[in-house]
């Protein structure tokens, strides 16, 4: 009988087996390579916005994005695509500011110009015909309006998987066509909705329908927070009417029919500079204490259009108090912070379990006068 070959034999053997597999399939980062081209490549040469948290982009990209729609709506050379990236944090929603950011960046390219394509595939009702032109894109809460002259408003809501991504003609889309729940195309661009849960076309003037039996798809939501000069004072009243009772502070303040804008990035971050613990029922926090966490999240949400990264602290960009660092020391103490999931839609909640003790209710400013003399 055969002999089995000496070791050394087979250790040549097995390398040149490996040998030839490496030749006929390179390694997966070169395979990667060879089917989308090289890191950082502008082979597709597409202007994309994705409306998520983890954008990262720049101010220059954002003026750039501006000047290409406005100046040579067809010009290949865009800047870096601007896209959505996966996320492990499941309950990761678009704040208040990222859906304005978004609008600001689709406006330079739709506002003005003539609808030349509409496609929604799910969608049931009215919408519009090409040849109508777009008046504005504007964001309300966490809602993206496009609006056009003949009365009709194309209403998304991004939920947890949509984004709106803007190509010029001619370029590959990042996401494939089944995905697709609306398209606005103009002259040389398409804006195209990715995923998105809510998709509606409906008459901002008539929102209950012509026979007014219908419900205001906008109506339930409180002040936005996301604008300049909005009211608190309407804010407050409602934190006394739309809660459940036994609410937590950290849920009602997701709660857009209170204030529209806080997602769950602003919530744990106004609770931490507020002092407040998130798990104390809505009752027991103070209004005073309600109106600073309220004042706070406008100032840090108009802030942040402007930003490239959402910033919450004094720092480099992207700083944030608590939010996502779980077991790193706080900012203000040192004490580790802590992250749990609760309420009905079992949201994280990150806090300082030293700066927000049970049952803490922020700090109330002592008002009072002075004693004379």
């Amino acid at each position: 009988p055969a002999k089995n070959p000496p070791a050394s034999g087979r250790r040549s053997f097995h390398a040149l087996t490996r040998s030839r597999r490496c030749q006929k399939d390179p390694p997966t980062s070169q395979r990667r390579n060879l089917v989308n081209g090289p890191a950082r490549s502008n082979h597709r040469a597409d202007h994309r916005v994705a409306m998520n948290p983890t954008i990262s982009d720049t101010p220059a990209q954002v003026s750039a994005d501006a000047a290409t729609a406005q100046g040579s709506p067809t010009s290949k050379t865009t800047p870096r695509t601007l896209g959505m990236r996966w996320s492990p944090y499941a309950d990761e929603v678009p704040e208040g500011d990222t859906l304005h950011r978004a609008a600001n960046r689709l406006r330079p390219v739709l506002a003005g110009a003539t609808l030349r394509r509409f496609e929604a595939p799910r969608l049931v009702g009215e919408r519009p015909v090409p040849g109508v032109a777009i008046t504005d894109v504007t964001a309300v809460g966490k809602h993206l309006l496009v609006s056009f002259d003949d009365g009709l408003a194309l209403r998304t809501h991004l939920g947890m998987t949509g984004s709106w991504h803007l190509y010029s003609d001619g370029t590959r889309w990042a996401k494939p066509r089944y995905l697709l729940r609306a398209l606005v195309g103009v002259d040389g661009w398409d804006a195209v909705c990715f995923s998105a849960p809510q998709v509606q076309v409906y008459r901002p003037d008539r929102p209950g329908g012509m026979l007014g039996s219908g419900v205001d798809p906008l109506g339930h939501l409180g002040p936005d927070l996301c604008t300049p000069d909005p009211d608190i004072d309407a804010a407050l009243v409602r934190f006394n009417t739309a809660p459940d009772p036994g609410t937590t502070i950290a849920e009602a303040l997701l709660d857009q029919r209170i204030a529209a804008g806080i997602g769950n990035v602003y919530k744990s971050e106004l609770l931490h500079r507020c002092r407040v613990d998130p798990f104390v029922e809505v009752e027991a926090v103070p209004v005073e204490v309600r109106r600073q966490i309220l004042a706070a999240a406008n100032r840090l949400l108009l802030h942040n259009l402007t930003t490239t990264r959402r910033t919450t602290v004094a720092g480099p960009a992207g700083s944030v108090a608590v939010y996502r660092r779980a077991r790193r020391p706080c900012p203000r103490c040192g004490t580790p912070v802590r992250m749990t999931r609760h309420g009905r839609l079992n949201r994280s909640t990150y806090w300082c379990p030293r700066c927000q003790p049970p049952g803490a209710v922020g700090h109330v400013p002592d008002r009072r006068e002075p004693a004379e003399g």
